[in-house]
């Protein structure tokens, strides 16, 4: 079981994956690099860089509302000072340009990440 981090790679992000693998948990991060730093994730962490505001913004919202059962709204921030103007991340652009292949899609990442939250807070399970 592998716990899905979104901001990973961020500097808040960063200490939580260093936290839960000191704990012996696994952790996959989930950054799409417009502000954090790939050298900030622990070796043997996974990094899938990606972005829920790339391309169709809702389907990973649907994914993950689907899977967990809650209804939960995207929600977007204003830019801060320094950030890129856009950021796009393709798992196919990554696969042409790295010859990198996914072996977990993000509904197999999500899909975990709620296994192992429920095992740990079974009250948050929705029939």
């Amino acid at each position: 079981m592998s716990w899905l981090i979104t901001g990973g790679a961020g500097y808040i992000g960063a200490h939580v994956v260093r936290a839960m693998t000191k704990a012996d948990e696994r952790a996959v991060v989930y950054d799409d690099l417009s502000t954090g730093i790939a050298e900030r994730v622990p070796d043997g962490v996974p990094l899938v860089v990606g972005s829920t505001l790339d391309g169709d913004r809702v389907a990973p919202i649907d994914r993950i509302n689907a899977i967990t059962g809650y209804d939960r709204a995207p929600t977007a921030t204003p830019r801060r000072p320094g950030d890129p103007a856009r950021v796009v991340a393709s798992a196919d652009r990554i696969a042409t340009e790295l010859g990198w292949k996914a072996r977990h899609d993000l509904e197999d990442m999500i899909t975990s990440a709620w296994a192992g939250w429920l095992r740990r807070h079974p009250e948050a399970a929705r029939s």
